[in-house]
Formats: C-alpha cells, sequence, structure tokens
C-alpha cells in the first residue's frame, strides 16, 4: 500500500513539474532573445540551471539588512532583507535609498564577489528572474567584457578621455574577452606618418603577443552559438519529465500556436531534435552547465 502511494505521489510530482514549465514557456522558448544579448544569456540561463549557483543567491536574499540608528531609511529598512530591497526596486517608482543598496553589496556572500559568480550581478541583481523579465530593466554596467566573440563591427582602436571605472575583475573579465584598456603615450611631435607607424607596429604586436587573440573563435568557430540554447531548453524539458516523444509533440503544437517572427528558422531555438539528437542536446547542456559553474571546494565540503 505505501509503495503505490509512492508511485501515485511520484507521477503526480511528475505532472505537477511538467505543467509548471508547460506554464512558463521563458523557461526553455529562447526565441525572444537578441543576437545581443545572445551571450549574456547562455552565460545567466545556464547558471540558472545549476543548483549551488540558485542556493548562493537564495542564501544572499535572506541576509539582512543593517542600517545605523542614525540613517534616515533606519525606521524603514532596519532588519529587512535583500528579497525585499529587490522586490522594492522591481515594483516602487522610487529609488532605493542609497544606503539600503550599499548593504545589498556589503551582506553579499563571498562566493557571489568572485568569478563566475560576479558576472550574474553584473548582468542583473535580480538573478534567478528568467533572463526575458530582465528586458526593460536597467543594466548596473556596460556588459562588454561578458561577450567573448570576435567582432568586426564597431572600431578596434579609440581614444577615450579616461579609463573606464570598471572593478577588478571587470577588467580581467575584458582582456578575456579580447577587450584591452591600456594607457598610452602619444608625441605628436614626430609628424603624422611616423606616428601612425608605431601606433600600427605597436598594436600588431600586442595583438601577436597576446594570448587572447589566439583563442578568439574566428571563421566557422565565429557561428554564434544559439545552439547553447536550444540544447539548454532540451535539458530542461527533459527535467520536467518530457521524453523525446512527448517533447516533440507539445513542440509542434505549442510552435503552431505561438509563432514568431525572427530572422532565423524556429529550429534553431525550439528544442526539436531527432531521437538521438535529443539525448546529445541533454548530455551536451550537462557537461555545459558543469563546465560554466563547476561546484567551488567550499560548496562541497559545506
Amino acid at each position: 500500500m505505501k509503495a503505490q502511494k509512492r508511485i501515485s505521489e511520484l507521477k503526480q510530482k511528475r505532472e505537477d513539474a511538467r505543467q509548471e514549465i508547460v506554464n512558463h514557456p521563458e523557461e526553455w522558448d529562447f526565441r525572444s532573445i537578441t543576437e545581443d544579448d545572445l551571450h549574456l544569456a547562455i552565460l545567466y540561463e545556464y547558471a540558472r540551471s545549476e543548483n549551488w549557483v540558485v542556493h548562493e543567491f537564495e542564501q544572499w536574499h535572506k541576509q539582512s539588512i543593517r542600517l545605523p540608528a542614525k540613517s534616515k531609511s533606519f525606521k524603514t529598512w532596519q532588519d529587512k532583507n535583500v528579497r525585499e530591497a529587490l522586490n522594492f526596486i522591481l515594483t516602487s517608482p522610487e529609488n532605493l535609498p542609497p544606503d539600503v543598496g550599499l548593504q545589498l553589496f556589503e551582506v553579499q556572500p563571498r562566493l557571489l564577489k568572485e568569478t563566475p559568480l560576479v558576472e550574474l550581478t553584473d548582468i542583473s541583481i535580480h538573478f534567478p528572474l528568467p533572463f526575458a523579465h530582465l528586458r526593460g530593466l536597467p543594466k548596473p554596467v556596460s556588459l562588454e567584457h561578458l561577450v567573448p566573440r570576435w567582432k568586426k563591427e564597431g572600431c578596434g582602436f579609440e581614444v577615450i578621455d579616461s579609463l573606464p571605472n570598471y572593478s577588478r575583475h571587470q577588467l580581467e573579465s575584458s582582456a578575456k574577452a579580447g577587450i584591452l584598456y591600456l594607457t598610452v603615450k602619444v608625441d605628436l611631435r614626430v609628424g603624422k606618418t611616423k606616428l601612425a607607424d608605431d601606433a600600427k607596429n605597436r598594436l600588431l604586436k600586442l595583438y601577436e603577443e597576446n594570448p587572447t587573440a589566439k583563442m578568439l573563435p574566428v571563421g566557422g568557430a565565429a557561428v554564434l552559438p544559439w545552439t547553447e540554447l536550444k540544447e539548454l531548453a532540451a535539458y530542461r524539458l527533459h527535467k520536467a519529465g518530457f521524453d523525446h516523444k512527448a517533447a516533440k509533440s507539445f513542440l509542434d503544437k505549442f510552435s503552431k500556436e505561438n509563432p514568431v517572427s525572427v530572422d532565423r528558422y524556429e529550429d534553431d531555438i525550439l528544442p526539436r531534435y531527432k531521437r538521438t539528437g535529443w539525448w546529445d542536446a541533454i548530455a551536451n547542456a550537462k557537461k555545459r552547465i558543469q563546465k560554466l559553474y563547476p561546484i567551488p571546494a567550499a560548496v562541497l565540503s559545506a
């Protein structure tokens, strides 16, 4: 009798999981992601599929905000938690008091201040809100350091008035993405020709000696990795209890009822695979989660 009850509970749990993901297509339908946001969405959504990452953010959200008694915000915000402050940012037309905003980051767990989790708060402090829900929210910092792809458009060299106010990790991430911020001396007295030659030679030498330049994707490797989101979608449907046959039937119906106008085929994003491709996609997504967000020793030993 107990075994039968247990089986019944497991079936209901699986059905609830399937219904939950059906009701929230933003968890697997990534067709609204733009090319400009693709790399950010990959980092962010893969993190949402790693339990220890989500747990670290949940621990942060439970932290109480501590303010000095003389603070103007003391009566309103003392002992409220980070989650309440984040909800205030999302729902209130008013700005969060500056001293409360500073406290949000003062009480962050150590792992949230280190790579790779610090990049997630760069993308949005509202993690793990689905990436699709971030549209329209202000971005706290420039995110160019999180886009490690070959970029042929734009300007490869420009003179800026001052270096950006980046943290150490942002500068390191920028360098890994192939964006270098340098201090240079320009001597106009040497004349236009020599100045141009010196600049060209120095920049080419910098390019050839930089290990990052050798790792930047070129040619076929520079193709935008839409498939990574497609594989993650298959992984999430699988986790919710869909097998290949059920997923195919569901997605065929869903795409007919929810067509989207995009410049790419829907099959590039929706996880409609042949049977072997379905299981390969799930395995690839699982490996990618582990590669992007390996479990730290501190978490394993906790």
